[in-house]
């Protein structure tokens, strides 16, 4: 047979295990006003737009605080930051990547390593 091909077909059925693997990888839709509880960590989505959205983040809080006034646990109310397709933001030792914009829609993609190196392991493509 064909060299390239007997190397090509097992690496591409690789790619397919890798990818049926992680079909059950967190995700996460948004809504305004809504908080959410990701990673420990509570996430509150206050202007969407088809483009973007802004969001705050607090993992300082309890979950116990996700419904309160002061979602965000003691001290002033987080500043928001933008997102847009394809952003990514760092909740704890994980980053969720914007996959949707309609609703505005979070999916894990890396995780940082439990060690004390600074690798970063793919979860999911953005």
């Amino acid at each position: 047979m064909n060299k390239l091909y007997d190397r090509a077909l097992p690496a591409a059925f690789g790619l397919f295990l890798l990818d049926c693997s992680n079909s059950n990888i967190e995700t996460f839709a948004l809504e305004k006003d809504k908080p959410v509880r990701i990673n420990e960590c509570t996430v509150v989505v206050s202007v969407a737009y088809s483009d973007l959205f802004d969001a705050a983040v607090s993992c300082d809080a309890p979950a116990s605080a996700v419904h309160s006034q002061q979602w965000w646990g003691p001290g002033i109310e987080p500043g928001a930051f933008s997102l847009s397709l394809g952003d990514c933001v760092r909740l704890r030792s994980r980053y969720y990547c914007v996959i949707e914009m309609s609703p505005p829609t979070l999916r894990l993609t890396y995780e940082a390593s439990e060690d004390s190196s600074s690798h970063i392991l793919k979860m999911q493509s953005p």
